[in-house]
């Protein structure tokens, strides 16, 4: 291990050799950016591997690239040219992977201070996008609905909002009360 390396003790993955430079610049490794899948940004990558110009996985964990931008940048004009794959193509190695692995798998190539996507990860990154902005402006038209104090109540009570299906069963018992 060579002074430019951190070695985590908790890390299982044989062919990973954590950058300095990456952790200076991107966190830990194994970072984690949202509690939920849910909330990620068309440029999120979950559980990314980042590889330098050798072949050897410099960092891992949850990218969001527009975001981390400027680290990227940074960390590629500190390493040399940095390459990012899904979680599927650099993690579960049973051996290490070769440059021409690396490369023909990166999703996203940082060099020379240029970020660039692969077709399939501009693609994705294109919807997403589009799918975002759509549901920005129906959201915009969406009535707002309004809950009784009961309504809310009982919402806060259980812990979830319920169900149209789930309203009217609710609302036909009370009615069944009502008559009682």
């Amino acid at each position: 291990m060579d002074q430019g390396e951190k070695r985590n003790p908790f890390v299982t993955d044989k062919f990973a050799r954590i950058s300095r430079a990456a952790v200076n610049l991107l966190g830990y490794p194994d970072r984690m950016l949202y509690r939920s899948k849910s909330m990620k940004r068309p440029t999120t990558i979950f559980n990314a591997n980042v590889y330098n110009s050798k072949a050897e996985k410099i960092w891992y964990g949850d990218l969001e690239i527009e975001k981390d931008r400027e680290a990227l940048i940074e960390l590629s004009n500190n390493v040399g040219p940095v390459y990012i794959l899904w979680e599927i193509d650099g993690r579960f190695l049973k051996q290490k992977p070769t440059v021409a692995y690396i490369k023909s798998r990166a999703i996203v190539t940082v060099e020379a201070g240029i970020i660039a996507y692969n077709e399939e990860f501009d693609a994705r990154v294109k919807t997403l996008t589009e799918r975002a902005s759509q549901k920005a402006v129906s959201d915009q038209h969406q009535p707002i609905s309004v809950l009784s104090k009961t309504e809310i109540t009982k919402n806060v009570y259980y812990g979830m909002k319920l169900s149209g299906e789930a309203k009217s069963n609710n609302n036909s018992k009370e009615d069944n009360n009502e008559e009682k």
